[in-house]
C-alpha cells in the first residue's frame, strides 16, 4: 500500500513538472531580428530593407572588429540590427555596436561608419570601420527568385560565385 501512495505521488510530480515545463516553453520569444550570415572569412551579410524600390545588401569584415578570432566565436554572437545600427552583443564583454547612414540618393551605405564599445550610452572607444555595400532592386531580387525555383543549385553555385 505503502508503495501504491508513492508511486502515485512520484506519477503526480512528474506530471506537475511536465505541465511546469510546458507553460515555460510558451514564454520563450522567437528570433525576430534580420536575417545575416558569417562565412569563414569573418564576412558578416545581411541586407537592410529600402521597401518598396529594394534592398540593399551589405557586408562588414568583422576582422576590423575582431582580428585573429575564431569564426565559430563570431557565429556565436547576438547581432541586432536597428535602425542605421548594428550590436554585437556577448558575454565576453561590452556590447559593440556599428553606426552607418544610408545614401538615400545613391541608395548605399555611407563609408564613414564606426564602431564603438559602449557601456549605456557612453562611448569608450570609437574607430571608422568600412561597411560594403550594393543596392539591388526588387525586379532583380524577383529575377533572383526565379532563377532559384527553375535552376538546379549546382547551376545556381556555377554562375553566382
Amino acid at each position: 500500500m505503502k508503495s501504491i501512495i508513492s508511486s502515485t505521488l512520484l506519477f503526480i510530480s512528474l506530471i506537475l513538472v511536465s505541465l511546469h515545463q510546458i507553460s515555460w516553453a510558451k514564454n520563450i520569444t522567437l528570433y525576430t531580428g534580420s536575417p545575416h550570415h558569417i562565412d569563414q572569412n569573418h564576412i558578416l551579410y545581411f541586407n537592410i530593407s529600402t521597401m518598396p524600390e529594394g534592398i540593399i545588401a551589405a557586408q562588414i569584415d568583422l576582422n576590423q572588429i575582431f582580428p585573429n578570432i575564431n569564426t565559430n566565436v563570431l557565429k556565436g554572437k547576438n547581432y541586432d540590427f536597428n535602425n542605421n545600427q548594428i550590436e554585437i552583443i556577448s558575454y565576453q564583454g561590452l556590447p559593440i555596436v556599428i553606426n552607418y547612414s544610408i545614401n538615400t540618393k545613391n541608395k548605399n551605405i555611407e563609408n564613414s561608419t564606426s564602431f564603438s564599445m559602449s557601456k549605456g550610452h557612453k562611448n569608450s572607444l570609437s574607430k571608422p570601420i568600412n561597411i560594403k555595400s550594393h543596392p539591388i532592386s526588387m525586379e532583380k531580387l524577383n529575377h533572383f527568385e526565379q532563377i532559384f525555383y527553375k535552376d538546379t543549385p549546382s547551376f545556381i553555385e556555377k554562375k553566382f560565385s
